[in-house]
């Protein structure tokens, strides 16, 4: 039975014929739920939002990251993509067990190598439109570039794994370790001395990283997407795996979303549990917070099955659609036109971007909405070429 027939209303004509790096995933697939599309879209909106205010000394505190400690609604949005990417992996050829091993490792090892170029094309495009371009401080890692490395190794796991339940274990194992490390190597303190730091610093250079600020305000460099992050990670995508494996070989329509309910709800709790003996923090990804954030995606999730798979109601989740399409494409174009927005430019004496916000928005809107108005301007700009592909089936895949 395929998930045509488990959920009726995901209609072949939705799987298009598309023009992308990979056309084989879509093409061999029977059918697609439309749910996991309009959830990634709302991620990549929601992350373009947050990405590009007005002003970053005027943001509404729930489209700021947390400082250390806790979470916040915007520290949501990167790891339901993980996990989202997780959802994928499982349709996708990757996991065919009817294409060669060497094909599929071949697939797997060219995406994440595509992936991170793209990452590393954001950065060298971001330093050399803000003036700050130099290959010797230039930030090697990423989101895109944490995304790459998640990706192979969660990929070339599950790969191998025949038994779903393993997609469970394995993540839980790795989680475990993480905690256990930066028990006994002080990997929760905000400082050089931090493991995290410590391994950043020796295998990639204190130069090549973000900056963060101590308390006195002394800058270090301090990689949130960091290389020992990238373990939980791996377990964030593989959970998002079982996940997709569940709706990917159901019979029942009521049995995966109940199943899926489940684990969100267990791993939501056990990652409350959890955070006091190793605290909630996305800049360290550690495990409680890989479970908090996995639990929390498992939830839409499954709300977005029941409501728009199941019962048929997609009608209001085009928008969304449009992004959830080309997410990668969408977000790669939107960072390079942020980049350009933020160029000096000789006639304003400043940025286009400053401009809009300084002479525009904050005088009509005032300051915080006016940097909000901004960033839903660089989102709606954004959607428009992603609704002509969208309108032309062309689906454009890293």
């Amino acid at each position: 039975m395929t998930i045509i027939d488990t959920f009726p209303h995901v209609k072949k004509a939705y799987f298009v014929k598309a023009c992308n790096l990979d056309n084989s995933d879509a093409m061999e697939r029977q059918g697609r739920l439309i749910s996991l599309d309009v959830m990634r879209g709302i991620v990549i909106a929601a992350m373009l939002l947050v990405n590009n205010p007005g002003s970053w000394s005027y943001v509404y505190a729930p489209l700021l990251h947390a400082e250390w400690n806790g979470l916040t609604p915007t520290d949501l949005i990167y790891p339901f993509f993980v996990f989202m990417m997780g959802v994928s992996l499982s349709f996708s050829s990757a996991c065919n067990p009817q294409k060669p091993v060497w094909e599929r490792v071949r697939k797997i090892l060219t995406r994440s190598v595509l992936l991170f170029l793209a990452g590393l094309l954001l950065s060298i495009i971001s330093d050399l439109c803000s003036g700050s371009f130099s290959w010797g401080t230039l930030r090697i890692m990423g989101v895109l570039q944490g995304l790459a490395a998640a990706y192979l190794f969660s990929a070339l796991i599950v790969l191998r794994i025949k038994n779903r339940a393993m997609l469970l274990i394995i993540p839980s194992v790795i989680l475990i370790g993480y905690v256990i490390l930066l028990n006994i190597a002080g990997g929760y303190s905000l400082s050089d001395m931090n493991i995290i730091a410590r391994v950043d610093y020796l295998l990639l250079g204190e130069q090549h990283l973000m900056q963060e600020y101590l308390p006195d305000g002394t800058a270090i460099g301090f990689e949130p997407e960091s290389i020992l992050s990238t373990f939980p990670r791996t377990a964030q995508v593989m959970y998002g795996a079982y996940v997709g494996k569940l709706l990917k070989s159901c019979s029942e329509k009521e049995k995966p979303l109940l199943e899926i309910f489940s684990v969100g709800t267990l791993a939501l709790l056990a990652g409350f549990v959890l955070q006091y003996a190793d605290p909630v923090n996305k800049k360290i990804w550690s495990s409680s917070f890989t479970l908090v954030t996995t639990g929390a995606a498992c939830l839409v999730l499954s709300a977005l099955v029941c409501h728009i798979d199941m019962k048929g109601r997609s009608s209001g989740t085009g928008f969304f659609r449009v992004f959830g399409m080309n997410p990668l494409f969408l977000y790669l174009l939107c960072q390079i036109f942020s980049s350009f927005m933020d160029m000096h430019c000789e006639g304003l004496g400043m940025s286009i971007k400053t401009y809009m916000y300084s002479q525009w928005l904050s005088p009509v809107f005032g300051k915080y909405l006016g940097s909000l108005v901004y960033a839903i301007f660089i989102v709606l700009i954004t959607w428009i070429p992603g609704l002509l592909l969208y309108k032309k089936k062309i689906f454009i895949k890293l």
